[in-house]
């Protein structure tokens, strides 16, 4: 079969077109890597245009072979045009330079073929970089990706640390070469035109046909984790989301690798309200007790009551005994953090009576004999906090019950 680029469409095979994607990425590192890509439209011309002449040896550093192909590109003859086509692609990842420059041809011709060219060239290149970096398992060869330097000081380099990085790459390329400027406007950039492209398929049904890949959420997360990176409540929203899907969600629970230390990372990174929020959700439902840390942040004043409940939740679940000290204080608060209807009566749920069942829990007394009833548990899940509902009467006594308890059993010195 010929490896030539039709101008024309044609079906392409599975492999064919995961080569197309990958060098569609790889056009797009371009912009990162200082490549000069033109804006002008690289669609099929319509009609002939003059030949551009090709840039001279003095802008090139390509084989001068690669000069001459480069403008039969724009041949009047197609099977000219399709002779310098294949014998490019022959010449591969030498031919790049070259190509780069034609991609500001002022000939249409010679752009489309051009573009068409580089991302198949770059595409093998790349696949190859790959199969050799997947190949030195143990890193003899000291053969590197764009980006892996920065992830290898992070999360290893063992295999499947190796592994999770080459689904990245395959599925995030531009994404990760991102990062790896550690510039915060260029990673926000990309990171939210990729969890759009999610939530666009999200949307439209596709993404349960396809859902994203573990590389994929990881790369989003590995962005996220910038600290100069700033996403919206939804975009936060979307990438929790995301991280629920299978794929990624069986790599967190079924090991302690590098998946489930890029979510920790993101999630004990302060996303606002909504943000923390969510995040507290996700961190309960994975049973990662280093996220504790958004819990104590979602007790802040400011946050909307129901936030603040799951809070004390969180806290008195995942903490020790020094969290009393933190949630003590809030056995004075009587902000109401949700209501609702027991018997047709209205029942309030305030701050300090979920509070005070997270003190019991957390000095490792039984909240029934403190006037909770036996639906209160406070576990690795976060429970209803309608279970923790109290009566005034039982809510004075329970407080009044703690302090005397409190008394007799001081913190001890330093706690």
């Amino acid at each position: 079969m010929s490896s030539s680029i039709q101008i024309r469409p044609y079906r392409r095979s599975m492999s064919a077109a995961l080569r197309c994607r990958l060098g569609l990425c790889c056009l797009a590192w371009l912009h990162l890597c200082g490549g000069r890509v033109s804006a002008q439209t690289d669609a099929p011309p319509t009609k002939a245009e003059p030949t551009q002449t090709a840039p001279t040896k003095a802008q090139s550093t390509s084989a001068p072979q690669s000069e001459v192909l480069i403008r039969e590109l724009g041949s009047p003859s197609y099977e000219g045009r399709e002779k310098a086509s294949e014998a490019l692609l022959r010449l591969g990842i030498a031919a790049r330079p070259d190509l780069e420059l034609a991609l500001n041809s002022t000939d249409a011709e010679v752009r489309y073929r051009a573009r068409k060219i580089l991302a198949k060239v770059l595409a093998d290149d790349l696949a190859k970089r790959i199969e050799a970096f997947i190949r030195d398992v143990d890193g003899k060869q000291k053969l590197t990706l764009p980006g892996w330097e920065s992830f290898s000081k992070q999360f290893g380099t063992d295999k499947p640390a190796r592994e999770l990085f080459v689904e990245m790459i395959r599925d995030e390329g531009p994404l990760v070469e991102a990062i790896q400027t550690n510039d915060a406007k260029i990673i926000t950039e990309k990171l939210r035109g990729s969890i759009g492209k999610l939530t666009q398929r999200m949307q439209t049904g596709v993404f349960q046909k396809t859902p994203p890949s573990a590389g994929q959420v990881a790369a989003q997360l590995m962005a996220a984790s910038h600290p100069d990176v700033s996403l919206d409540d939804r975009q936060v929203v979307m990438l929790t989301q995301f991280a629920y899907q299978s794929a990624f969600q069986n790599a967190v629970r079924s090991t302690q690798g590098p998946s489930r230390k890029l979510l920790q990372q993101w999630l004990v990174k302060d996303s606002g309200a909504m943000g923390d929020y969510n995040k507290l959700m996700m961190a309960m439902n994975f049973t990662l007790p280093e996220t504790l840390d958004i819990g104590r942040r979602c007790l802040k004043p400011d946050r909307p009551g129901h936030y603040r409940l799951s809070g004390i939740l969180a806290v008195a679940a995942l903490g020790k005994a020094d969290d009393i000290a933190l949630l003590e204080p809030l056995l004075n608060d009587e902000t109401v953090g949700m209501t609702q209807q027991i018997n047709k009566k209205k029942i309030e749920i305030q701050i300090r009576d979920v509070a005070l069942a997270g003190v019991v829990k957390l000095s490792g007394q039984d909240l029934k004999k403190y006037g909770f009833s036996a639906a209160a548990v406070i576990g690795p899940q976060i429970t209803n906090a309608q279970a923790f509902a109290i009566d005034a009467p039982k809510r004075d006594a329970g407080i009044k019950q703690w302090r005397e308890w409190r008394a007799a059993n001081p913190p001890k010195s330093g706690s």
